[in-house]
This record gives structure tokens, sequence and C-alpha cells, in this order.
């Protein structure tokens, strides 16, 4: 008897055999280069002073420091190094946020009384700042420390927060190493006290060992803002009083932070020249604290902890960081935090503290230390780059915004035609038709954008009309030989953006971090590899857009049928899959671990579619489930191989969870929970995919008959139209800002839909 096979067992072991491939291929990309010693370039690492001493000078910006009168300072930036630091706290910029932020390592609240700090046993309440503490917190303070009389208000106002370590880390950290920490100056007004940098050394009791914060640091200036000044004399003397018994010095310098506080009774002329005062002083003082110092054993950091209003009010929100001392030769500062030479966080600062002492940063801290890389001229290099930011950051509100209500707008009109057929006319259609192609070439001319500069709104609004215009006329057209539809153009365009984004990524994204839609250091998400907007494009571009050629290349095109070997679309398919795959996943490229759950279920899903077999809906989660655990799996193992300096955020959850078990994730799962809950409630982008889910809704319920035509016409774009809903609502889910990812995740996918069907419309009334 002849055994004849079975052409569907057949068909399941070249499947099988095809996922073995990708599997092994997947495997080879993301471990080979852990074992080949990939890492990011991060200059010489910090050798450990003996002392650290750290400048704090509020409310001022880069600008500011540029303009005064600053010889010390001047004369330090040429043999150390110079950064531009993210100060984003949970609540507005000011002394009391700033300073919590410090201490707790991520975004952090103060409160309106946190300046009150009193030592033990000062007068407080017809009794004394220890026993008022004693009766506030229930603890009883050590005779002579500082005391964060707002206490009680600081845990309450940040336990709603989704923060993984809270207030006290950094004085606890120091403290638990063996390093004496204190504190000295303030930066007190008539109307009230100022001794906020308490709160950057406090311990997990509200309480800091030692230092120096009274009145008698300020002397009476009726010049000056509130007819005070800092006593640098005195601050001086004190501090030379408390090198001896501290090894890190937090010190508030206090002028530049009262000229913030009095701003509004201030002419602008007259707030810039009291800051440039207040600089010059700080300069003295320096000149005078250099003499006493050995900067070969001493780190010494000179830093703006908040931006001035003005600052503020102009985009311009990254501040300055100067240090100095072993480890920082003239340069720019480097974090793996960011990987952008010359751009740092806030949590950095108190990482490389931890590191001058040679105390491991506790568990799940965001912070790395800092080095530096050299650079012949590090201040024109951070102007250039801080008007760059500045430029984007600015643009980057009102474009986006303008996109969004654009996509809004458009497909409402959309809804429109569809339930109402007296709007369904040829020059409505043809209308529809031209803005659908166009807006699909927004993210692309977004991408580009960057070769041309930055011009400003009006500048940028012309481009991406132009874009518009371009691609909305190559649809209409129908400028490609055999093309049977004008969705050719958007999904075309939505697999040259996917392959622009993978070339970006691989060249370390220079687009990407210049884009209005790429991520920013002023928003300080992220800083490196590839944001949410753009995954999302890469989501259903990708997905869409091979599919729709796979459709094509199989009978669509007529030049195309039987000169295409059927193996190639698959092979190519699964080729992509696996760079685009590797280049979101891959710690030292893409870094995006919530990006690649949600790129690898869209695969996934539509991939086991094109098996040939019937898989259950159990049977699907399972394989899903599988292959994202496996890909997990391989990403964990490949930063385990990597040092800790230079660990992605899964690098450090696998940290946290091998230091302290499972249960340390639920603060991070409840703080990506939190965080795109927030988002959902007050992003743009939320309405835009409420506006998707809408348009699918109806898409596939109203003209039903018509959706089910194209499983028949286009039968490979339904699967991967299919696998990108899948991949958007996973990216909702595991992403810290997943309604970004899945709002754009959508917009290639519900165009192609709504062009096709809309096709069909227009077609039905030709024939009648």
């Amino acid at each position: 008897m002849t055994h004849v096979p079975d052409p569907g067992r057949a068909g399941l072991r070249s499947s099988g055999r095809r996922a073995g491939i990708f599997a092994v291929c997947l495997a080879f990309f993301f471990v080979a280069p852990v074992f080949a010693g990939v890492e990011p370039v991060t200059g010489d690492p910090l050798q450990p002073g003996k002392k650290a001493v750290v400048l704090f000078l509020g409310g001022l910006s880069f600008a500011d420091w540029q303009a005064a009168e600053m010889p010390h300072f001047k004369a330090l930036a040429e043999r150390g190094a110079v950064g531009l630091m993210n100060v984003r706290t949970a609540g507005a910029f000011g002394p009391e946020n700033a300073y919590a932020t410090f201490n707790a390592g991520e975004r952090a609240l103060g409160s309106p009384e946190a300046g009150e700090v009193l030592q033990t046993g000062e007068a407080y309440e017809m009794s004394t700042a220890g026993e008022v503490f004693a009766r506030r917190t229930g603890g009883t303070p050590p005779p002579g420390a500082l005391l964060v009389m707002d206490w009680p208000r600081l845990f309450k106002n940040n336990t709603a927060l989704p923060i993984v370590l809270g207030l006290g880390t950094f004085g606890e950290t120091m403290a638990q190493g063996g390093v004496r920490v204190a504190v000295l100056g303030n930066a007190d007004t008539p109307a009230g006290p100022g001794r906020e940098i308490a709160l950057a050394a406090m311990n997990t009791s509200g309480i800091v060992p030692r230092g120096e914060v009274d009145s008698g640091l300020s002397r009476p200036n009726p010049l000056r803002p509130w007819g005070l000044e800092t006593d640098y004399r005195r601050l001086h003397a004190a501090l030379v009083g408390l090198l001896p018994e501290a090894d890190c010095l937090l010190v508030e310098l206090g002028d530049s932070s009262r000229v913030e506080k009095y701003r509004d009774y201030l002419l602008p002329g007259r707030r810039r020249e009291c800051r440039l005062q207040a600089l010059a002083a700080a300069d003295r003082f320096l000149g005078a604290l250099l003499a006493e110092i050995d900067l070969d054993r001493t780190v010494l950091f000179i830093v703006t902890p908040y931006p001035s209003r003005d600052a503020v009010d102009q985009g311009d929100t990254l501040t300055p960081v100067l240090a100095a001392g072993p480890g920082f030769e003239r340069g720019l500062l480097f974090s793996p935090s960011t990987r952008q030479p010359g751009i740092i966080a806030f949590s950095d600062l108190a990482a490389t503290l931890f590191a001058a002492f040679r105390i491991k940063s506790p568990p799940g801290f965001p912070g790395r230390p800092l080095t530096c890389v050299p650079e012949d001229f590090p201040i024109q290099t951070l102007v250039e780059k801080n008007h760059r930011v500045v430029r984007v950051n600015n643009a980057r509100g009102p474009v986006l915004k303008g996109f969004v209500l654009i996509q809004i707008a458009l497909f409402l009109l959309v809804l429109l035609f569809i339930l109402h057929p007296r709007f369904r006319r040829p020059r409505f259609f043809s209308l529809l038709q031209f803005l659908l192609s166009g807006i699909t070439g927004i993210p692309l001319g977004l991408l580009v954008l960057p070769w041309f500069g930055t011009p400003g709104v009006p500048g940028i609004t012309i481009f991406l009309l132009a874009v518009v215009f371009g691609a909305g006329w190559a649809g209409k057209m129908r400028i490609f030989h055999g093309q049977k539809t004008r969705a050719t153009i958007p999904a075309l365009l939505g697999l040259v953006t996917s392959l622009a984004v993978l070339v970006d990524i691989f060249r370390g994204s220079p687009l990407m971090s210049h884009s209005l839609l790429g991520f920013s250091p002023v928003g300080g998400a992220r800083y490196y590899g590839i944001g949410n907007e753009y995954l999302g494009v890469l989501l259903g571009g990708s997905v869409t857009g091979l599919t729709f050629l796979w459709d094509q290349a199989g009978r669509g095109v007529p030049a195309a049928r039987g000169k295409i070997h059927p193996c190639i679309m698959p092979v190519i398919s699964a080729i992509l899959y696996v760079l685009w795959l590797y280049a979101v996943a891959a710690p030292w490229r893409g870094a995006n671990l919530g990006g690649a759950i949600a790129l690898a279920v869209t695969y996934l899903v539509t991939g086991f579619s094109f098996s040939g077999r019937r898989f259950s809906v159990r049977q699907r989660l399972l394989l899903v489930l599988a292959g994202v655990t496996g890909l997990l799996f391989l990403l964990g193992l490949s930063e385990l191989h990597r040092a800790p300096g230079v660990q992605s955020h899964l690098g450090q959850l696998v940290t946290l969870l091998r230091a302290e078990g499972p249960a340390a994730a639920v603060p991070v799962i409840w703080r990506k929970l939190k965080m795109n809950l927030t988002l959902m409630e007050y992003t743009v982008w939320s309405r835009v995919f409420l506006t998707f889910l809408i348009v699918l809704a109806v898409l596939f319920f109203r003209p039903g008959e018509k959706t089910a035509g194209i499983d028949r016409r286009f039968p490979a774009l339904a699967k991967g139209v299919r696998g990108a809903l899948a991949g958007s609502i996973t990216a909702l889910a595991v992403n810290d800002s997943g309604i970004v990812a899945a709002a754009t995740g959508l917009l290639f996918p519900v165009v192609l839909l709504t062009m096709i069907i809309l096709e069909d419309y227009a077609y039905d009334q030709d024939q009648a």
C-alpha cells in the first residue's frame, strides 16, 4: 500500500522548521553580542574619593551659568566634566520636590513646610523640636540631629506615588555604608524657613544626623531679594569645621534660591541681574573652597537642582552640572542611564556618590555612576545640544497635538461616510482617500525631519503639509505599475517607515532622539533606543506592510504573478521580523522591554495564522505565552552577563528580583499600571486609540459583508491586522506609556482597512 503524505502534517513540519530557524536566529542575535563584549562606551570608571562636596544653586539655567562672571567656575570647567541634568519631579519644579526626588532616586514630592528643619533642642511650638518631632512620629530623635518637622506629611504625600524605594533612600544607604553625611546652608526668607536641603540627606525617619542650617548663615542686605544674602564667610567657616567629621557634605548656597522665591516682586531684567549677582558671589565662595580641599581626593559637584520659572516658560528645563575630582577630566558627563554624552538623570548624582564611597546602590535604584567622555569644546557642545533640545521640546506639543486632532477629525469624517449615505459622494470619497494616504506619511516625515534641523512650528507645519500632499498625491495617482488599490501607498509607507526605524536603531537612534515623535530628554521617560511612539509605528507598519505586499506578490500584481517564488515572502518576512524584534528588544539597541513583548505577540499571532493549522484560542494563547517567555529568558540571560553599570531596566529588574525575591516586582508592576492609568486619563493619545477602536468596531459590524470580503481578497493582510491589534492591546497592558504605543500601532492597520472598504463603497456606487 502506497503511503500518501498528509499535506497538513507536511505544512506543519515546514512551519515547525521555520519556527526552529526563527528561534535559533533570535537566540544568536541576543546572546552572541553579550559574550562578544558588546557594551556602550562609557569612559573611565570613577575612582573613589575620600571626601565628596556637592554645592547646590537652585533656580538657575544653563544660560545663567554662561552669562555670569565666574572665573573660578570656568577654570574648574576646564579640568572637570560638564553636563545637563533632567530634574523632573512628581510635582512642580521647586526646592521641596527637587531635594525629595534626589533623596528617593525617583520622582517624589515635597510639602509646603518641607523647609522647616530644626535641631533637636531648638524651641518650637512651646516645646522643643525633638519633643514635637517625637509627638508627630512616635520616635525619639538623637541629640543634635536635624529634624525635618513636616516628615509625616512628606511620607503621606509620597505613599500614593508609584515609587519603589521612597524617601530617605540616599541618607539610609549612605549611613548603612558607614558614610557620614552632613548638610549645610539655607535659603531662609522672611516668608519662612528655606532649609529643604535637609530633604536630600535625611534617612527613612526624616532625620539628618549632622549639619548646620540655622539662620545665622545669612545676613541682612537691603539690596538683595528679601533683604537677605548668604553670609559666605560664616558658611565657609562652617564648611571647614564640618569637613573633618563628614565624608559627604551637601551645601545649599541659598542666594539664587532666594531670587526665585522673590521672583514675583522683581521685574524680568532685575531678576536676571539678581541671578547673576548670586552666581558671582557663589563663584567667590568656590574660590575659597578650592583653597581648602584637595581635588585629587575629593569629588566636587556643582549642581542646579531645579530651573527658574523663566527657564521653564522657555522650555529650558535641563539644568547644568559640573563635576571635578577623581574620575572626572575635561569633557562631558556620561551616564548609562541616558547613553547620551552630556545628558544625565537626577538619580545618577546619588549613584555617583554611592560609587565614590564604594557603596552598592540599593536594588531597584535607577541611577548609574557618572563617568566622562573626552570633548575638546564641552561648553559649546552643551550649548548646541541644549538649544536643539529646547527647540524640539517647544515644538513637540503643538505639532503632536495637531497630528492627533487631525487623525481624530479625519476618522470622524470616515464614520460619516460609512454611516450616512448622503455623504457618499465621489468628491468626498476622493478627499478621504487623499487624506488617509497622506497622513500615513507623517511618521516618516517626522523621523527624517532632524536631517533638515528644527525650523520651528510654522516651518514644521509647512514641511508636514508637503509630506501629506506628496503621499496623498502618490496614492491618488496610482503611480505604481499594476496597482489595484490606493492602499498600496500607505502599506509601502508603513514598511518603509519601519525599515527606516530599524536602520536608525542600528545607528544609535540619532533621528528618533531628535524627532518630535521620538523620546525626549526633557520628559525623561526614555533617553535611548526606541520610544513608544515609534514602537507603535513599527508594530503596525511592519506587519501590515509586509502582509499587504504578500497578498500583492501572490496574486494582486499581474507583473509579479508567477515570477515570485512562494518561499520568498515567508523568508523575507521571517528575516525582517527577527531584525525588528532584535532591534527593539536588545538592551544595547532599542532596549524597550514592553515593546519587545508587544512586538513578539504581534509577530507570533500573525505567524501562527499562516501555519496552515487551525489552533484553538487556548492553543494560540499558550503558544504566544511560550514565545514571549522564551524571549524574556533570552533577554534576562543577556542582561545577567553584562556589567551592572550598563544594564538596562530589565537588568535592574532581574537584579532586584534576585536580591529581594518575586515580591519586589509588585511595586514595579504597580508603578507601570498607575502610570498607564494616569496617561490614559490625561494624554491626547488615548482619544486617538478610542477613535481607532470605534472605527474598527464600525468597520467590522456595520458593513460586515465588506469586512468579510477583505479576508477573501487580502487574506495575508487580514492576518496582519489581527496581529497588529493583538500587539497594540499587549503594548497597552505591559508598557509604561502603553496607550501611546497602542494608539500609533493602529494607525497603519486602520488606514489600510478603511481605504479598502471605502473603495468597495465607491465601486458599489459606480455599479449602481
